[in-house]
This record gives C-alpha cells, structure tokens and sequence, in this order.
C-alpha cells in the first residue's frame, strides 16, 4: 500500500504561461523529499471531449503526490523545501479572495497491477504503475468532491 496525496487549488483567474511552468516545476522538484515515490500536478481540463460535464467545482488545477507511508506524508508535510515550494510556487497563484481556495485528501491505496496488454520493462514498470495510479486518484477526489457537494 502507498499513500495518495491529492490537492485542488484555485488559482487566481488569467495566470500566465510562465507561472504555470513555474508551477509544475516547483511541484516537480518536491520529488526529492524523503518517501515521495511520484509527483505530478497541472491544470485541470473542463475540456475533455464534446459536452464534457465540468464538474470542477472552480478547482483550476490538480497536485498528486505518492507518498511511500503515513510517516512520508509526515516528512514531506513538515519539510522545509515542501514549505519553500509551496511560498514560492504554489501561495502567488491562489485565489485569495476565497475562503476555501484548496482542499486537500490523503487515502492508502494499492499500485496499479501491471497492465497485460503492454510489455513494460521491470525499471519502468513502477513509474507506469504510478501515473495510472494518479489518473485513478484524481478520479477518486472528484467523484468524492461531487458526492459532497450533493449532500
């Protein structure tokens, strides 16, 4: 089992391309934290095919981190990059005129088994396994975020 660690943020409207790469690159250097076995993060699409159903609920963009056990997420929350990361790259985009601009959920989960259908060599394997873990879990929030907001 590893831990997912899912946040949605609502950034501030008209952020420009280059703080978006800054964005995902920030992000993307808080890999090297003790324990994270996978990150990534972008803009989420309200686009995906024709009559798509946004059910974004004004979240603008996603973060995923697979984190290796409750004591990684423990590591990684009272970092000092995981906190310089999120002042610089993360904090400017916010849109500070809401009240909640992020929400954040963390759940135990299990890798992707390897898929049958693709040879995948052993050293990438768990990488492939992660990024269809983070499609899984990106799934999983929005679907929880909907059954929420219907309550």
């Amino acid at each position: 089992m590893v831990l997912y660690h899912v946040v949605l943020f609502k950034f501030r409207q008209n952020i420009t391309a280059e703080e978006s790469a800054r964005f995902v690159a920030g992000v993307d250097s808080l890999k090297n934290i003790e324990g994270v076995l996978s990150i990534q993060c972008g803009e989420i699409s309200t686009t995906l095919y024709q009559n798509y159903n946004d059910r974004t609920k004004g979240y603008t963009h996603s973060l995923l981190a697979v984190l290796r056990d409750a004591d990684a997420l423990e590591i990684y929350d009272k970092s000092s990059f995981h906190e310089q990361v999120k002042q610089e790259f993360i904090i400017p985009l916010i849109d500070k005129t809401l009240d909640t601009p992020y929400m954040a959920v963390d759940y135990f989960g299990k890798l992707p088994e390897k898929p049958m259908s693709e040879p995948v060599a052993s050293s990438s394997y768990s990488q492939t396994a992660i990024c269809v873990g983070a499609a899984a879990a990106v799934a999983a929030i929005a679907g929880f975020v909907l059954f929420r907001a219907k309550l």
